[in-house]
C-alpha cells in the first residue's frame, strides 16, 4: 500500500539493519488452522520474503498466540525453520511452564530449539535484572532475548530507549547486554548451550480457552474455506494434467485471504465487530471463488454437451467410498440407477432437499458416472420407532421425556454406551462472565454454572426409509433462544448425526452438548494437524486441571482397548473431557470486543460414532473426513468418461491431504501423512505413467535422491505422524 516505504524496507534488509524473521504469513492462531494451512502460512511467507528481500526465515516468531500445536515442530523443521520464540505461555493462569529455553518435541518426535523471550520493555537495569532473575535453569541457560520497544503492538524503540541501551551495555550491577539479531541469538543457543531440557507435546496456554469457540461463523468459514481450497487444488491439478492451465495466481490470492484471516485475533473471535463481519464475508467469498475454480476444472475434464443425462460423482478422499453419500445436484424425483443402489430423498435441517444413496463404490480420488432414473419410494425400512424407543440395525435407543438419550446399546458389542444415571446429547447452558478477557477466556469455575436449561417443544419423525431415520426436535433454550435438531440414524453405519439450526439470542452464556460415556480411559484422543494429541481425562495434577477446555479438529475419541465412542463435528473446535464425559462447546457469547454476543443463526453438525473396535483410522478418522468432505456431483452427458484417480495408497493409516501443482510449475506436489501413530511401509501406486518422483521438504525443495518407481509404484516408510511431500512428474 505504501511502495516508497516498502522500498526503504528492502534497502534496510539489504544493509542488515532490518530482520524480517517471522516465518509465517501472519502471526496466526496455532490451534485452529488445519495442517495444510500451517504449511501454507510458512510456504507463502518464505516465498514472499525470498522474493522481496532475498531472505529466508530461520525462526518462528510467535509472541502473542494462544497455545501451540504439537504438530508445529515437524512443520517448522521441514520448512527450514529450526527455531521458535514466544512469550505467551507466561500468561498461564494455573501453572508456570518449567523451562525458558528448551528443546520442543512434537507428536512425531521432531524437535526445534525454543526460547521464551521478553518484549515491549525498556532496555534499562531494572528490566534486565528482572529478566535474568526470572530465568529458571541458570545451570544451562546464560542468556535471554529482550525485544524492547514502546507499547503492546510491536512498537519500535524511542530515542530515549536507544540512549539507555547504549549506556547499559556493561554496567556494574546489571547483566551485560548487546544488540543482536534473533538469528544470531538462536544460533548462539544452538552452538553454545548443551543439555537443554526437552518438552514433549503441545504448548498449552492455560488461558484464552474461549477462543476455540467465540464467533462461530468465523470458525465455520475457516473450515469450509480450507476444504474448498483442497478440492479446487485437486481438481485443477487433474485438469492441468489433461492440458488446461493451472490457476496458480487465483488460488494463491484465495490462500492469502484465508491465511490473513487466521491471524490470532481474527480466527479466535477476539476482534471488534467490523473485523468479524469482514472476516465472515471474506470466508464466504473464498469458498465461492474456490468452488468456481473446481467447477471450471470439472467442465474442462468432462467437456460435456448440453445433454446432461448422467451424473458424475467425485470422491476427493484417498480411499474408496462405498457407504452412504448425499447428492445435491439431482432434480427432485430423480435417483441413481443400479440394481444394488438404494436411495432416499430427504430434507435436511436447513430445508434443503437432497438424495441419499448407498450401494455404489466411488474409487479413491476418482469420479464415476452413473445413469439417472425416476425415483420410486422404497417400502423397505429397517428402523423401528415405538414411543420413546428406536431400534436401528446398529443400536437400541431409549429417549428421556426431554429428548435426551437415556440408553444407547451398541448391537455389535452389546455394550451400553451411556454412563449409568446420565443422558447423552444433554444440553448445558450457563453464565459465562470471565474475570477478564471476555471473548478470550472461560474461567475454571464456569462449569459449576452449567445447567440443562432447555425445553423440548415438539418432536416428530420426518423421514423413515431404507437409508435414514430422521427425528426432528424443536427446543427452547435459555431465556430467548431456540433450535431445531435432526437426529439422523443410518441403516449402513452406527453413526448418529445431530444436524442443528440454532437461533441464538443469549449474552454471556456458554452452550455445550454433553456425552457422559460408559467407557474408562485415562486419556482421550483429539485430532490436531497431521495427527492427534492424547490428553488426560483425569485431574491428578494442576496442569491436568487447567486443561478443562482443549482443541479438537474433526474428532475426539474415548476408547478402551477394544471399544470406543468418537464425537465428530463439521465446524467446532472447543471440547472439554473429564473422566468419561465429552462436552462439545457449541457457542460462547461474550460481548467484548464484539458487543453482539454471537447473536443470530448457527448451522452445525456433530455426530456420535460408537465403534466396536479400538481406535483406528478406519473406525474414527475416515468417518470424520467423510462428514466434513462430501462427494462432489455434476450432471454430465452420456459420453462422459470416468476420472481415474491419480494414485492409490496401500495402507489405510496413510492419508493424502493435498494434491497441487508445484510452486515452480515443475510437476505435481502430493502431501500425505500417517494418521494412526503407527509406523509402516506403504506402497503408492500411480494410475498415470510417472517419469520422476522425489521427496521434498514443505518448501518443495529436494531433500532426497530420486525415488525409484517400478511399474508405476513406489514404496515409502512412514514414521508415526510423519508428513511426506512428493514431487511427481507424469508422462
Amino acid at each position: 500500500l505504501y511502495p516508497s516505504i516498502f522500498e526503504d524496507m528492502k534497502k534496510m534488509v539489504a544493509e542488515g539493519r532490518w530482520e524480517p524473521n517471522g516465518g509465517m504469513w501472519v502471526e496466526p492462531d496455532c490451534n485452529i488452522p488445519s495442517g495444510e494451512s500451517l504449511v501454507r502460512q510458512v510456504l507463502v511467507a518464505q516465498n514472499s520474503t525470498r522474493e522481496w528481500f532475498g531472505y529466508t526465515a530461520d525462526t518462528l516468531w510467535m509472541p502473542d498466540v494462544f497455545g501451540y500445536s504439537a504438530a508445529l515442530p515437524q512443520i517448522l523443521q521441514k520448512s527450514n525453520i529450526p527455531y521458535f520464540c514466544t512469550t505467551k505461555i507466561s500468561w498461564n493462569d494455573t501453572t508456570r511452564f518449567p523451562y525458558d529455553t528448551f528443546v520442543w518435541k512434537g507428536i512425531d518426535g521432531t524437535s526445534v530449539i525454543s526460547h521464551y523471550n521478553f518484549l515491549h520493555c525498556w532496555p534499562e537495569p531494572e528490566t534486565l535484572t528482572h529478566n535474568w532473575n526470572w530465568v529458571q535453569h541458570k545451570d544451562n541457560q546464560d542468556r535471554r532475548l529482550c525485544s524492547y520497544g514502546y507499547g503492546d503492538g510491536g512498537g519500535g524503540p524511542m530515542m530515549e530507549m536507544l540512549e539507555a541501551a547504549r549506556r547499559i551495555t556493561d554496567l556494574e550491577g546489571s547483566p551485560k547486554a548487546s544488540h543482536v539479531t534473533v538469528s544470531e541469538f538462536m544460533d548462539g543457543i544452538a552452538n553454545d548451550i548443551k543439555d537443554l531440557p526437552t518438552w514433549s507435546g503441545e504448548l498449552y496456554l492455560e488461558a484464552h480457552r474461549g477462543t476455540l469457540t467465540s464467533i462461530g461463523a468465523i470458525k465455520r468459514g475457516n473450515r469450509k474455506t480450507e476444504i474448498a481450497l483442497r478440492e479446487a487444488e485437486l481438481m485443477n491439478t487433474y485438469s492441468m494434467l489433461a492440458g488446461k492451465g493451472y490457476p496458480k495466481d487465483e488460488l494463491l490470492e484465495i490462500w492469502k485471504d484465508l491465511l490473513t484471516n487466521q491471524f490470532h485475533d481474527i480466527l479466535p473471535g477476539s476482534s471488534i465487530a467490523e473485523v468479524n463481519d469482514l472476516a465472515i464475508e471474506t470466508f464466504n467469498k473464498c469458498v465461492s471463488k474456490a468452488e468456481s475454480l473446481t467447477t471450471e476444472a470439472f467442465e474442462y475434464l468432462t467437456k460435456s454437451s448440453k445433454d446432461k443425462s448422467k451424473l458424475m460423482i467425485m470422491n476427493t478422499l484417498s480411499w474408496d467410498r462405498n457407504n452412504e453419500i448425499a447428492i445435491d445436484r439431482l432434480p427432485e424425483g430423480k435417483t441413481i440407477a443400479g440394481d444394488n443402489i438404494q436411495s432416499q430423498w430427504i430434507e435436511d435441517v436447513k430445508g434443503k432437499k437432497k438424495l441419499i444413496a448407498n450401494g455404489m463404490c466411488i474409487p479413491a480420488l476418482s469420479a464415476s458416472v452413473f445413469d439417472v432414473a425416476n425415483y420410486k419410494e422404497s417400502k423397505e425400512n429397517p428402523f423401528k420407532v415405538e414411543g420413546n424407543s428406536v431400534e436401528t440395525p446398529f443400536a437400541k435407543v431409549v429417549f428421556n421425556e426431554n429428548g435426551t438419550i437415556a440408553s444407547f446399546i451398541d448391537k455389535k458389542s452389546g455394550r451400553e454406551i451411556v454412563k449409568p444415571g446420565c443422558a447423552i446429547n444433554n444440553f448445558l447452558i450457563g453464565e459465562d462472565v470471565p474475570e477478564s478477557w471476555d471473548n478470550w477466556d472461560i474461567d475454571p469455575d464456569q462449569k459449576t454454572k452449567m445447567l440443562p436449561n432447555f425445553k423440548l417443544t415438539d418432536r416428530k419423525v420426518i423421514a423413515s426409509g431404507p437409508l435414514q431415520l430422521r427425528i426432528r426436535s424443536e427446543y427452547e433454550l435459555g431465556t430467548a433462544s431456540s433450535f431445531t435438531q435432526d437426529m439422523v440414524f443410518h441403516s449402513g453405519s452406527a453413526q448418529v448425526d445431530f444436524e442443528t439450526s440454532l437461533n441464538w439470542a443469549e449474552k454471556h452464556k456458554l452452550f455445550k452438548t454433553e456425552f457422559p460415556l460408559n467407557i474408562h480411559s485415562d486419556f482421550a484422543r483429539h485430532e490436531i494437524q497431521y495427527g492427534h494429541a492424547e490428553r488426560p481425562t483425569h485431574t491428578n495434577l494442576l496442569n491436568d486441571r487447567a486443561r478443562f477446555e482443549v482443541c479438537m479438529h474433526k474428532w475426539s475419541d474415548l476408547s478402551d482397548n477394544g471399544f470406543g465412542v468418537a464425537l465428530l463435528n463439521d465446524c467446532k473446535y472447543g471440547v472439554g473431557v473429564e473422566e468419561s464425559a465429552l462436552r462439545l462447546t457449541l457457542v460462547k457469547s461474550g460481548t467484548h470486543p464484539d458487543p453482539r454476543g454471537d447473536a443470530g443463526k448457527h448451522i452445525f453438525t456433530y455426530s456420535l460414532l460408537p465403534h466396536a473396535t479400538g481406535f483406528s483410522v478406519e473406525s474414527v478418522v475416515r468417518p470424520a473426513y467423510e462428514l466434513n468432505i462430501p462427494v462432489l456431483s455434476y450432471p454430465v452427458s452420456a459420453d462422459t468418461k470416468e476420472i481415474v484417480g491419480l494414485l492409490s495408497v496401500e495402507k489405510p493409516n496413510v492419508i493424502v491431504e493435498c494434491i497441487k501443482a508445484a510452486e515452480d510449475g515443475d510437476g505435481v506436489i502430493i502431501r500425505l501423512y500417517e494418521a494412526e501413530k503407527f509406523g509402516c511401509y506403504t506402497k503408492i501406486k500411480f494410475n498415470k505413467p510417472v517419469s520422476f518422483v522425489e521427496e521434498t521438504n514443505l518448501l518443495e525443495e529436494s531433500v532426497d535422491n530420486e525415488i525409484t518407481a517400478a511399474n508405476n509404484e513406489i514404496k515409502l516408510f512412514m514414521k508415526p505422524f510423519e508428513i511426506k511431500t512428493l514431487r511427481c512428474k507424469f508422462k
